[in-house]
Formats: structure tokens, sequence, C-alpha cells
């Protein structure tokens, strides 16, 4: 354990990407048990209370907003981010910037096919080894509130996330949004109409399976208390408590 404690992020994600690939392992959960946590408040149904993310931008907190592809997580940083003035870290729009990079570069077509194929491999090699650093340069060193947004529903990115990367901050707020799985549908054929993307049903299949992720931790106040592993606050939002920021 004391090796994993000096360890940086990327290494931090590296090792446990390796070593929990078959299941959570002791080494894990002995790290997972060695991290703070805090309550988890549930304001689905309900206005969410802006005092408590007034309070967390004051105290410079590293927010992290997650959940399912499609539950409204950059629209929600959006506002946010107007309204206090402070960055947000897409991770899929760094991923789209990167493949614009890529896309750019004159390549024959058969490089072009070869590079897109290979970009999700070279994406999550970039986000490991890059993640950390950007949500700093956003941050003034951690000097300042800053928003990732991102799919990390998942133990070992969830915890590894908040853990080294929160740590150069005051505390870490951890927000999880949810909407149910008949309104992400519904998103989803939207967002492919209008981009002339593919939206068949098999193509819902991992928004499906991250929501019933999400649905396991939220199903009871046992399992709900994974959410406040690493964090200072914790709070699972939905449509209608985001709705008081317009």
């Amino acid at each position: 354990m004391k090796n994993i404690e000096t360890m940086d992020f990327a290494k931090t994600w590296r090792h446990f990407q390796e070593t929990t690939y078959a299941g959570v392992t002791e080494e894990f959960a002995s790290y997972a048990g060695s991290l703070t946590r805090c309550d988890v408040q549930d304001f689905r149904g309900k206005p969410f209370d802006k005092g408590l993310l007034d309070n967390c931008i004051k105290k410079n907190r590293f927010i992290l907003i997650d959940g399912t592809s499609l539950a409204g997580k950059s629209s929600f940083a959006k506002k946010i981010a107007e309204e206090y003035g402070i960055n947000v870290v897409d991770v899929d729009e760094y991923c789209l910037r990167w493949l614009e990079e890529i896309t750019k570069k004159p390549l024959s077509r058969d490089a072009m096919i070869r590079k897109v194929l290979e970009f999700p491999k070279e994406a999550a090699e970039r986000i490991t080894n890059e993640l950390e650093s950007i949500v700093l340069s956003q941050s003034d060193g951690g000097k300042k509130a800053v928003i990732l947004i991102g799919v990390f529903i998942y133990d070992m990115q969830r915890f590894v996330t908040l853990d080294k990367i929160g740590r150069h901050f005051s505390g870490v707020t951890s927000i999880l949004l949810y909407e149910p799985l008949e309104t992400l549908k519904k998103r989803f054929i939207k967002r492919g109409r209008e981009y002339s993307g593919d939206f068949r049903s098999e193509n819902f299949d991992k928004v499906r399976k991250d929501f019933n992720v999400v649905n396991l931790m939220l199903k009871s106040q046992l399992t709900k208390k994974y959410l406040g592993i690493g964090a200072t606050e914790s709070y699972v939002l939905d449509s209608k408590s985001t709705s008081v920021f317009g």
C-alpha cells in the first residue's frame, strides 16, 4: 500500500488496470478501504440546494460529474461553469479534439482508416498520461475549483480519479447524474437522427450496461454508500434537481 500512496494518477491507473482485470483484488479492496468517505445525499425528484454547490466552489473543490452517456453531464457542467466562472475538463471533448488532430493530417486512405481504428486505444493512453496535468492546468494547480466530466462509474476508474486527482484540491465533490433508461434511449435516438448516426438498438447496449451499474449503486442505502468513497461531498441528481440552474 505504501507504494500506491506515492504513485501519481497515471501509475496508479495502470497498476490497477493490470491487477484488477479479473476482478477486485485484496490489494484494491485495501486501497478503497483507505480512502475517505462521506454520506451521499440523493436529490432525485426535487430541486438541488444551490447553497451546497456555492460552498464547494468557494472552497475550491475538485468536482467530478459522472453518470451514463446521455445523462446530461455536459449540459449541466456548462451551466455550472457559466454561473460560477470555472473551467470544465470534458474527457469526451478532449478525445474528439485529439481525433480531429489525427484526421486533419495528410494521410493516405489506408493510413487514415488504420489511425481511426487504433484511436480508442490511443485516446485511452493519452487520458491515462495527461488527465492529471490537464485538470491541474485548468485549475491553477488545484487553487481553483474545476469540473471533470466523464463516465467514471466503475470502481477502479472512480476511486483512482477521486483520490489521485482530488488530492491536489481542498476536497472532492462527487455528483452522479441519473436519468431513467427510457429517457436515455429517447436521447440516443434523437442524437442519432440529428447527426445522421447509427442508433440501432445494439449500439445502445453500452448505455444500457452502464445504466444497470448505476441502478445497482442506487438500489439501497447500503450500495449507495459506494458513491461517497473518496469524496468530501457526494450528491445524486436528476433533471428535476438540475433545473434550478436554468
